[in-house]
């Protein structure tokens, strides 16, 4: 709900590493919840809410080129866009 109406949320299919054992890392990480993480802090922070009202959509994609070789940091990537496909915001996992 925003301002009393609902809005509708559009999650883009993963974009992960077509390679093992970069792929099977991003699934682990994706079962244990970071995407979920991801999204809890993209609706406080970072969700650009006056840009969708209109189609009362929000878009969302995640993407990943896998965990950094030397801080074997997670390196998902959160995106959201409008209509057109346009980036409007992106963000990573702090």
């Amino acid at each position: 709900m925003l301002d009393t109406q609902s809005v509708g949320v559009y999650v883009e299919p993963f974009d992960l590493p077509e390679h093992e054992p970069k792929r099977s890392v991003c699934e682990d990480h994706i079962i244990t919840g970071i995407h979920d993480e991801m999204m809890n802090e993209f609706w406080v922070e970072g969700c650009a809410y006056d840009i969708p009202l209109e189609e009362r959509v929000v878009r969302v994609g995640f993407s990943c080129i896998g965990q950094s070789a030397l801080r074997k940091k997670c390196r998902m990537k959160l995106t959201q866009y409008d209509a057109e496909g346009n980036v409007l915001n992106t963000g990573t996992l702090r």
